[in-house]
């Protein structure tokens, strides 16, 4: 690097990239929630959606798309 604007770029650059990877951790951090199926008699089993899935939460209807 040999003038100021690469020096610049370079900081800016870097900066965005350790607030980007803040934010995604930030994200995985907040997003989990439990998941509890329906059961008789009350719920059985719980475990925790970390990534949000709707495919994992049995509150959720499939379509019929689906399959």
């Amino acid at each position: 690097m040999s003038g100021p604007a690469e020096r610049l770029t370079a900081w800016v650059t870097a900066r965005l990239r350790v607030s980007t990877g803040l934010m995604v951790l930030v994200g995985f951090a907040v997003t989990p929630r439990l998941v509890a199926p329906p059961a008789p008699g009350g719920v059985s089993l719980t475990f925790q959606n970390p990534l949000g899935v709707k495919s994992l939460d049995p509150s959720c209807p499939r379509s019929s798309s689906d399959h």
